[in-house]
């Protein structure tokens, strides 16, 4: 009995390792921060813009001006 609770102490202990050590690249290295960039972009990617006056627009249908600014088509159509 005193065997198996030792090598479930171990397996418990390995896990714990393997996470810590997996947290610290997430948390501490370039490398993490590198892949958190990423995903916050593509998250900001995926989402709608959101006008002030007129509502969401999906990603598609903005408008790119030549400054690189982006606005909804409702908004350019105003001021063209």
């Amino acid at each position: 009995m005193r065997v198996i609770l030792i090598d479930l102490l171990y397996i418990v202990a390995i896990g714990l390792a393997v996470a810590t050590l997996g947290s610290a690249l997430w948390l501490r290295t370039p490398w993490g921060l590198r892949r958190r960039q990423v995903q916050n972009r593509r998250r900001a990617e995926r989402s709608e813009f959101r006008c002030a006056v007129h509502g969401t627009f999906p990603q598609e249908a903005l408008v790119r001006l030549p400054t690189g600014e982006r606005v909804c088509p409702r908004c350019y159509e105003e001021t063209a």
